[in-house]
């Protein structure tokens, strides 16, 4: 069975046309081929980019390793963790 791809009607296998809304089976047939085919190529390209970006996270992450928290803010009197920009801290109010 042939299934028109604008309506959805079930057609012989031999049917050139859909016998609900006329449409040229043969053509819709290319079309899904032509899908399917853009389809695995969307996905390849997908991979491909997935693999570029894993690649950029890990040298971003080997760049910055320590680094990121460099900046990080501890009070000496409790080691709560403080925002960079604090003055006091938001637990004893010690003077940072």
């Amino acid at each position: 069975m042939l299934y028109c791809y604008k309506c959805g009607k079930k057609n012989d296998e031999d049917a050139e046309h859909c016998i609900k809304c006329g449409t040229n089976l043969y053509k819709s047939n290319r079309f899904e081929e032509n899908l399917e085919k853009f389809a695995k190529e969307i996905g390849e390209r997908a991979e491909k980019f997935g693999k570029k970006v894993e690649k950029k996270v890990k040298e971003f992450a080997k760049s910055t390793e320590g680094k990121l928290y460099a900046n990080l803010k501890h009070c000496s009197n409790c080691n709560k963790d403080l925002d960079y920009d604090a003055k006091y801290c938001w637990k004893c109010g010690n003077e940072v």
